[in-house]
């Protein structure tokens, strides 16, 4: 993937993935058992959490629920009650300048509709950065309030 950024990118042999929250998630059920994490804990922490393990286990229409109930039903060690719930709701990614991607996140939350979703990501090496929002928000406005007010002047 990074191979054909543009600008390309060179991936390099230190690269490695980043710990998302599924992986403190299995390191903690592990500890929780005094072991160390199997691949059995990153399964059931990804299907736990409502990240984007447990979105595409969700587009590929996997009951998360019932593949929880099959893993302890084999003995996999999964926590009480149901996986967190996904939420479904429409979005959109939207470019942001990378440089100014921490103002806007400090200030765009509170711009946006009541429970509006939110999220950012950013990609160091080709120095990108974008926001997600609800598809129904119109984010121009609101970036280029919160771009000039971050202007020095």
């Amino acid at each position: 993937m990074l191979e054909r950024a543009d600008p390309p990118v060179e991936r390099h042999e230190t690269d490695s993935p980043t710990l998302t929250p599924a992986t403190y998630s299995a390191f903690g059920l592990a500890l929780a058992r005094g072991e160390q994490p199997t691949p059995d804990d990153l399964l059931v922490a990804l299907l736990w959490h409502a990240g984007s393990g447990s979105s595409l286990l969700h587009w590929l229409g996997v009951d998360r629920a019932a593949l929880a109930s099959r893993l302890a039903e084999t003995g996999v060690a999964v926590p009480p009650g149901e996986p967190e719930p996904l939420d479904l709701r429409p979005t959109k990614r939207v470019d942001v300048p990378y440089e100014h991607l921490m103002e806007i996140v400090a200030a765009l939350p509170s711009r946006l509709p009541q429970g509006s979703p939110f999220g950012f990501n950013f990609h160091d090496e080709t120095r990108r950065a974008w926001i997600v929002v609800g598809e129904d928000v119109d984010a121009a406005p609101l970036l280029d309030a919160i771009l000039a007010e971050a202007q020095p002047e």
